[in-house]
């Protein structure tokens, strides 16, 4: 009975032990610089109120060019340019230290 007692006791102590993730392993690398680069255009739309009732076809469309955050980072197994996920509110990197990623389903 004791013998039954120990064991079940010793296998709930250590099950946890056994199921449990290892930890994400992650790689070192360094922010070389950060560039701008073309990411798209945005347009604005050149109809005013007066001109949507009046049924007049101004039709200038002004386009912009939108530029996005660009990182080179220099790794032991890999060179790669990067951008930030969000372009509306963009997290600045600090450009020539070391830093820590991993990639993990297609994203880093």
């Amino acid at each position: 009975m004791k013998l039954g007692i120990a064991l079940c006791s010793r296998f709930l102590l250590t099950a946890p032990a056994l199921l449990a993730k290892d930890p994400p392993s992650y790689d070192r690398a360094v922010l070389l610089s950060m560039d701008s680069s073309k990411c798209g255009t945005a347009e604005n739309d050149g109809k005013s109120v007066a001109g949507e009732l009046l049924v007049t076809d101004s039709s200038h469309k002004k386009t912009q060019e939108v530029l996005c955050q660009e990182y080179v980072l220099q790794g032991d197994h890999i060179a790669d340019r990067i951008r930030p996920k969000d372009d509306q509110h963009p997290v600045l990197l600090p450009v020539g230290q070391a830093i820590q990623f991993r990639i993990h389903k297609d994203k880093l």
